[in-house]
């Protein structure tokens, strides 16, 4: 896991995307394969798959980790199960039984010597985000918090709440947080001892996170339509505020901001067509210290954030079809400029520059925009998606067989790095750490593969 990542967090698919930037990086002019993963599973990041057990993810997962000499990745493997379906005669009764094959998900971790490739373990029915503290991977794990030896899988603790978990797992200051749906836990992250626990019986908690802010230590949970804010350390509640329906909330670490998507419900009439109400989205923004609510603003039901450098940036608009990004002053509330594009993709955000890829059935094309005034400085059109990320040479991207090298400046190949072999059209680069980069081969038809290339000069 690379230290100081930016976070990108999405309502809509409910996850949160590592930053595809890697400015701190020098390519090497060559690379080549050091070791290639079978076609196993997809490759996805478990954060907030807890959810129904369903996989809520649907694009550019990043699931690889990189600890010491030891790399981990998670993701979802279809397994091949018999399930039994029951028969019913005419009044209802149960007859029989009858057995059925069916494919089933299972959520799974490996962990792998980096050097060699090979698989040292693996754990199925996990979920939830990793938390790797002293040699130890800490994960929830058949309905408990689970902390393995990264060497070789050997359970050090686990910790079982009273009802099933409701959460992914959160840390701060060596505690552990999550919730099941009576009460959120705080556990030692060494020994996954109880520190403290607070009881939410007869609430349903929809969204959890928690934040250092400048002045203290909050954790901020909404339940229903009201959000409580806690203290870390001890669990004392320090304000609590009715905000509305929601999805999920979100603290900019930067300014002590807790952002609430919430959904106003619309109905239709079925005699009076004129007294149909759509349903409609806001964005909610509170200073997290003392809950006082800062502004808001209507979105549509697709919604992306990202915050770089104090700024916060909404991507807005209609999955496959377009997309705004807004450039907002997140205190005063104030917009700074817009742009739209023809899809809907995540850009790259530097305090210069904005990279914008746009992916349609007509065209597949990469923008530079000045981050100050929205212009256009250059765009490249490319025969595929090519799901770039940005080093601190060049922006990299994958089509075919080839990385390719794009200068930052004005969009012009400096070079096309041969891999060797062809690549799935939506393969991407989940990782790169020194001269590694590690690759998700990906194509519709199969499962993945995560293959290793060495740079050489």
């Amino acid at each position: 896991m690379i230290n100081n990542e930016k976070i990108y967090l999405s309502r809509y698919r409910n996850s949160i995307y590592w930053s595809n930037n890697y400015s701190s990086v020098h390519l090497k002019k060559e690379y080549e394969k050091q070791w290639c993963s079978d076609n196993w599973f997809h490759v996805r990041s478990l954060r907030n798959s807890y959810l129904n057990r369903k996989l809520i993810s649907r694009k550019k997962n990043y699931g690889i980790t990189k600890y010491q000499d030891k790399l981990i990745l998670t993701g979802v493997k279809h397994k091949k199960e018999t399930k039994y379906e029951g028969t019913y005669d005419e009044y209802g009764e149960l007859l029989d039984y009858n057995p059925v094959p069916a494919k089933v998900k299972k959520f799974k971790l490996e962990v792998f010597d980096d050097y060699a490739g090979k698989r040292l373990w693996e754990l199925y029915n996990v979920y939830s985000d990793l938390i790797i503290s002293k040699n130890k991977i800490i994960i929830i794990y058949q309905n408990k918090v689970a902390a393995f030896k990264i060497d070789n899988g050997k359970l050090v603790w686990d910790f079982k709440p009273q009802k099933e978990i409701n959460s992914s797992l959160n840390t701060f200051k060596n505690i552990i947080y999550f919730f099941d749906s009576d009460y959120i836990y705080a556990l030692d992250i060494n020994e996954g001892k109880l520190s403290w626990s607070n009881s939410f019986k007869n609430n349903q908690v929809e969204s959890y996170n928690s934040i250092q802010t400048n002045t203290d230590e909050l954790i901020s949970i909404k339940k229903e339509s009201t959000v409580y804010t806690y203290n870390v350390s001890s669990g004392k509640l320090i304000w609590k505020k009715t905000t509305g329906k929601g999805k999920w909330n979100f603290f900019n670490k930067d300014n002590n901001y807790l952002y609430v998507f919430i959904t106003n419900e619309g109905f239709s009439d079925p005699y009076d067509p004129d007294m149909d109400e759509p349903t409609t989205y806001f964005l909610k923004v509170f200073n997290q210290i003392n809950g006082s609510k800062l502004w808001e603003v209507e979105v549509d039901e697709s919604l992306d954030i990202l915050i770089d450098n104090g700024v916060l940036y909404l991507i807005d608009g209609e999955r496959n079809r377009y997309s705004v990004l807004y450039k907002i002053h997140p205190q005063q509330a104030k917009f700074l400029g817009s742009k739209s594009f023809d899809s809907y993709n995540i850009p790259i955000i530097t305090k210069d520059k904005i990279y914008q890829p746009v992916n349609t059935y007509r065209y597949n094309k990469l923008y530079a925009l000045d981050n100050y005034t929205g212009d256009i400085l250059w765009e490249k059109e490319f025969s595929r998606p090519i799901n770039p990320v940005l080093t601190k040479d060049c922006l990299v991207g994958i089509q075919d067989k080839f990385l390719l090298l794009i200068n930052i400046k004005d969009g012009r190949m400096i070079n096309k790095i041969n891999l060797g072999e062809r690549l799935g059209e939506n393969s991407y680069i989940d990782l790169i750490d020194n001269n590694n980069i590690y690759i998700v081969d990906r194509s519709y038809d199969s499962n993945d593969r995560v293959l290793k290339y060495k740079g050489i000069k």
